[in-house]
């Protein structure tokens, strides 16, 4: 089957559709980051007079708020709905009109990413029109871009790893919520900042880059200014590593059943 075949602008739509049709991704995917962000902002707006350090500092809010846009959408929400299908035995029924998983997973990750780029859309849109984002060097924007795609298809693994793994729907929502929540917390992104941590969870927040875009210097890269890239790439690798294991043995597990 020819490329042009499996990757089909038809497919994508289907896709989004889907995405779209999720009351949950939209609510917490898109809405709930946006309300966050401006909260949170316009609470620093009332206590620092520095217009300056205001705007580095609420842009600074937008950029690492934004990591949720992909953690609710693509782990919590697609890792849910795989392990419905799973549970419906959807694949299998796709599988004999000729759709194999890989041509579905492909078109699902590029389904994620167009909705990923509607979304940032929309909450940079509403950032800057309140005022609460300094205007990025095109490096900045690349940077962030690539960033949030790395992020979004590691997650979108991660997700399609854990439903294969899990199965069932309420075991694949429990695991993806404690992952969910495990990275929102060790990344700083629960009101305790990595500076307040204890030794051992300093440790193990280095681990995701999410920490390392929610950090007050993350803010020079999107204006173009002097970054150390080294951390946040390490833990882009250790996180691409530690999610190949994990689709490893979730697809070991499928040809055991499939057997």
């Amino acid at each position: 089957m020819s490329q042009s075949k499996i990757i089909t602008w038809r497919k994508i739509v289907f896709e989004l559709k889907t995405i779209g049709s999720n009351p949950f991704i939209n609510m917490f995917g898109i809405a709930f980051p946006l309300f966050l962000s401006c909260v949170i902002c316009r609470s620093i707006a009332g206590e620092v007079s520095d217009t300056q350090l205001v705007r580095e500092a609420t842009t600074q809010v937008f950029l690492s708020i934004g990591t949720i846009i992909p953690m609710a959408t693509v782990l919590m929400g697609y890792a849910v709905s795989h392990a419905i299908e799973i549970e419906k035995e959807i694949s299998e029924r796709m599988s004999l009109f000729g759709i194999s998983i890989i041509e579905t997973i492909l078109n699902r990750i590029l389904a994620q990413l167009v909705y990923m780029a509607g979304s940032f859309l929309i909450y940079f849109t509403v950032g800057g029109l309140c005022g609460y984002i300094l205007a990025p060097d095109v490096r900045g924007v690349i940077i962030y871009t690539l960033c949030i795609i790395v992020l979004t298809i590691i997650l979108f693994v991660l997700g399609h790893g854990i439903s294969t793994l899990c199965r069932k729907f309420g075991l694949t929502y429990f695991v993806a919520m404690v992952i969910y929540f495990a990275i929102m917390i060790f990344s700083g992104l629960m009101g305790i900042s990595y500076e307040q941590f204890p030794k051992w969870m300093r440790a193990v927040s280095k681990l995701s880059p999410v920490t390392y875009m929610n950090q007050s210097d993350y803010v020079k890269a999107w204006l173009g200014n002097s970054y150390n890239f080294g951390p946040i790439v390490q833990a882009f690798l250790f996180l691409m590593a530690l999610t190949g294991i994990l689709l490893f043995l979730a697809e070991r597990r499928e040809r055991r059943i499939s057997a």
